[in-house]
C-alpha cells in the first residue's frame, strides 16, 4: 500500500479500550442517574396488568408520570350526535343526500323522481340552513369551525370586534340589544 505525502500513518493506532482509567468509572451523571432510578417507585404488578390482560384498554393511553393508567376521555355516540357539532354533521349528511336526490331526479327525469325531489329537497335544505345558522350562533364561520375542531380561535373574535369598531358599530351594544329584544312574535 502506497502512502501519499501528508497522510498520517494509522497502522499503529490500536488502542485497548478495555483498559480505562478507574477514576472515570463512576461519573457524576452516572451516580445521579442511579440515585434517581432508585427513587422511582414501580407500580404494583397487579395494578395495571389486569386492565391490559384482555387487550381492550391498550389504546386508551397511559400517563406514568401522573400515575394515571387511563387518561382517555370517553364519549358516547349519543352524546356526540346530540352536540351542536354533531347535529351540524347530521345536517351535512342530509344536505349531501338531498343534493344527490336532486341530481338523480335531474338525470332520470321521470315524474316520480321529480316529485320526490320537489317534496323532499325544500324542507331538507331549509332544515340544513337552520342547523348551519344555529351552529354558527352569530360567530364567524372560521371561528366556529376551528373551535369545533378543538383549536383556540379567540383571535378571530378580536379581529371581528376591531373590524366592527372601525365601521362605527359597537359590538357590545349589539349584544345588549339581542339580549333585551323580545322573541319573534312577542311584543310589537
Amino acid at each position: 500500500m502506497s502512502k501519499s505525502r501528508g497522510e498520517p500513518d494509522l497502522s499503529d493506532t490500536n488502542a485497548d479500550l478495555s483498559e480505562t482509567d478507574p477514576a472515570l468509572d463512576d461519573t457524576v451523571t452516572d451516580v445521579e442517574l442511579d440515585e434517581a432510578l432508585d427513587e422511582i417507585d414501580a407500580p404494583a404488578a397487579g395494578d395495571h396488568d389486569a386492565e391490559l390482560e384482555d387487550g381492550s384498554q391498550l389504546l386508551e393511553g397511559f400517563d406514568p408520570e401522573a400515575h394515571h393508567v387511563n387518561v382517555s376521555e370517553r364519549t358516547s355516540v349519543k352524546r356526540a350526535l346530540s352536540s351542536e357539532g354533531g347535529r351540524f354533521v347530521i345536517g351535512l349528511v342530509v344536505l349531501a343526500l338531498t343534493l344527490g336526490l336532486i341530481a338523480l331526479a335531474a338525470t332520470i327525469r321521470t315524474q316520480e323522481w321529480l316529485i320526490a325531489a320537489g317534496v323532499i329537497a325544500p324542507p331538507a335544505l331549509i332544515w340544513f340552513f337552520l342547523r348551519w345558522k344555529h351552529w354558527l350562533a352569530g360567530a364567524p364561520y372560521a371561528y366556529r369551525l376551528l373551535t369545533s375542531l378543538g383549536e383556540d380561535a379567540d383571535n378571530l373574535l378580536d379581529e371581528r370586534r376591531q373590524k366592527l369598531l372601525r365601521q362605527g358599530i359597537d359590538p357590545d351594544a349589539e349584544e345588549q340589544q339581542k339580549e333585551t329584544r323580545p322573541p319573534n312574535g312577542a311584543g310589537a
